[in-house]
């Protein structure tokens, strides 16, 4: 658990240093509950390499896990990824 390693300061995908791999590595091991509950919530952003990224040209549908596509019109669907033309159902998780 490392609460100063924070999302937002990961390197780009294709400059990814060995340090960030062990440092996902190391949060994905991250199991004591209390202690993170105790933790400020503070959170994650995306990194500004990530907020640069243009919406993808053509609008596309990902099924969710029983395989129904959504509709553009559902309550459910994640606004974030809207604005990038992928229509998805909101994830249920939270980077904090």
């Amino acid at each position: 658990m490392r609460p100063d390693w924070s999302i937002s300061v990961l390197s780009t995908p294709l400059t990814s240093t060995p340090h960030d791999t062990r440092r996902l590595r190391c949060l994905q091991g991250s199991c004591d509950f209390e202690k993170l509950q105790a933790r400020p919530k503070v959170h994650e952003r995306l990194p500004k390499w990530a907020q640069r990224v243009p919406a993808l040209q053509e609008r596309i549908f990902i099924p969710d896990s029983q395989g129904n596509t959504p509709v553009e019109g559902d309550e459910d669907i994640s606004e974030e990824f809207r604005e990038m033309n992928i229509v998805v159902r909101m994830p249920h998780i939270y980077f904090i």
